[in-house]
This record gives C-alpha cells, structure tokens and sequence, in this order.
C-alpha cells in the first residue's frame, strides 16, 4: 500500500512539475542565446521560460514590490507591441536563422543589457530601465 502512495505521490509531482516547466528550451550560455530564449518566450507566451533569464535577486525585488512575472511579462508585450500577428511572424522569423540572427543582432545593438551571474547570462532589467518597472505601478 505505501509503495503504491508513494508511487501515486511520484507521478503526482512529476505532473507538477511538468506544467510548472517552461515550454521554450533556456539557454543562458551567451548573451545572444538569452536574447534568442527570451524571443522564442516572446513567441510561446512562455512567461516560465521568460522568468529564469530575470536574475533571482531582481526577481525577489520584483515580487516584494507586488509585480508577478506575468506582469513583466505583459508589461514586455504592451511596450513592444506584440500582436498575436507579430507573434506568427516571429515564429516564422525565429525559424529561419538568417532573420532570427538579424533580429537578434538588432536587439543586442539596441538596449538590451546581460549581466553574468556564476557563469550564466541574465537580462538586466535594472539597466535596460527602471522607468519601465514604474510605469506598470
């Protein structure tokens, strides 16, 4: 009886698990390939996958302040004015490397900030704008 708790308890976590799971692969070795996971997040409205490239400490600050990650990352949405339109189109985009690495490059070029965290690389909220968190109060 306890093997098949156990067992039940087992497969009920996993499941958790699962769904708790971002849907778009993280990849935080450079910061191109942050910039390339936070585009396909974008894509997916995977706001988990979106989550772990924010470094824990600011999103603890950001949590304190009573700003969840689905708010950021509607906030994200409305500054960049993602349509579900737009959203195929980066899909589309995101499938063909010579558009994806154009995209990217401009998105590097243009404000977006890394911060380098015991080896991984994080978007850095703090100095792509603080402005932006006080606009969502």
């Amino acid at each position: 009886m306890l093997k098949k708790i156990t067992l039940a308890a087992a497969i009920i976590f996993s499941a958790v698990a699962l769904v708790a799971a971002p849907k778009v692969r993280v990849d935080q070795s450079s910061q191109r390939a942050v910039c390339e996971t936070l585009l396909r997040s974008l894509a997916y409205q995977d706001v988990d996958a979106f989550w772990v490239l924010i470094p824990a400490e600011t999103r603890t600050a950001l949590n304190a302040e009573g700003v969840s990650k689905n708010d950021i990352f509607q906030l994200l949405l409305k500054t960049s004015k993602f349509t579900p339109e737009i959203q195929k189109q980066m899909q589309a985009i995101l499938n063909n490397p010579e558009q994806k690495n154009a995209v990217v490059d401009h998105l590097m070029r243009n404000g977006f900030k890394f911060k380098r965290i015991r080896g991984k690389y994080y978007l850095d909220l703090e100095a792509m704008g603080a402005s932006a968190i006080q606009n969502m109060k």
